[in-house]
């Protein structure tokens, strides 16, 4: 059979030498052939194994038969993605031995260890999922929400700038580069503070709303022509009559938008 060996090491300080001499006494002692060595200097939560990747690629094309490492946290990150190794190589009818955990998951015991890592697996994520529930409601019960503090919570010498501006009837987009936060977050504080101030300081950012000046007399009848593409009437215009007196008129307020 012929075996890929696989080690790593945390630091560039220790050496991966007592490891694969280990293995080697292990493989000459069941008279299978040494296959290439595959070795990697990292951290095994580090996503960055290149060794480990040729590893699972040669698996893959068929190349090797079996891997065997010096002991499972050599190879696996956690638990879950050992298992996932694990399967992958099965999948691949590739056989996976460990050495110091006299594990051979190629024997009917082994197989079953493989049973016991997904419960393993399962189980710990059962116990992160707790812990962020349970940190969740740790925070509600203190703060009465989850997330972060507001605007007037964080600083409330911004708050008060953000009030003079809602004031003086500025935008959300011209306070929030002022202030030097979101525009969002400048709209939902006016709208904590006063819901009918908020939607009356919506409106379109960065624009001026103006209001026809009425006229002191309406100008004389004209006749009735025919449109044309390039007239510049709006609808509004076209839509009054034409010998109505200015006094009749309105200006028509500007609704405040949401």
């Amino acid at each position: 059979m012929r075996v890929a060996i696989y080690v790593r090491v945390s630091t560039k300080a220790q050496s991966t030498e007592m490891q694969i001499e280990e293995i080697e006494r292990y493989i000459t002692a069941r008279g299978w052939q040494k296959g290439l060595l595959y070795q990697d200097i990292g951290t095994g939560r580090s996503d960055q194994r290149p060794a480990y990747k040729r590893l699972m690629d040669d698996a893959a094309a068929g190349r090797i038969q079996a891997v065997i490492v010096w002991k499972l946290d050599r190879f696996g990150r956690s638990v879950k993605h050992l298992l996932t190794a694990l399967q992958d190589l099965h999948s691949m009818g590739v056989a996976f031995i460990s050495v110091r955990d006299h594990m051979d998951f190629t024997t009917p015991a082994g197989r079953m260890m493989v049973t016991m890592l997904a419960a393993i697996a399962e189980f710990e994520a059962d116990l992160i999922r707790e812990r962020v529930r349970t940190g969740v409601e740790a925070k509600i019960a203190k703060t009465g929400r989850w997330g972060r503090r507001f605007i007037e919570e964080q600083n409330p010498e911004l708050a008060k700038k953000i009030d003079a501006m809602l004031a003086g009837g500025h935008p959300y987009r011209a306070i929030a580069r002022a202030v030097g936060c979101s525009a969002t977050a400048v709209r939902d504080y006016a709208l904590r503070k006063t819901p009918s101030q908020g939607r009356a300081a919506a409106s379109p950012p960065d624009t001026v709303t103006s209001e026809p000046t009425p006229t002191k007399s309406a100008p004389p009848p004209e006749p009735l022509l025919p449109h044309h593409a390039d007239d510049h009437q709006t609808p509004s215009e076209a839509a009054l009559p034409l010998d109505a007196p200015a006094s009749s008129t309105h200006p028509p307020s500007a609704s405040p938008r949401a």
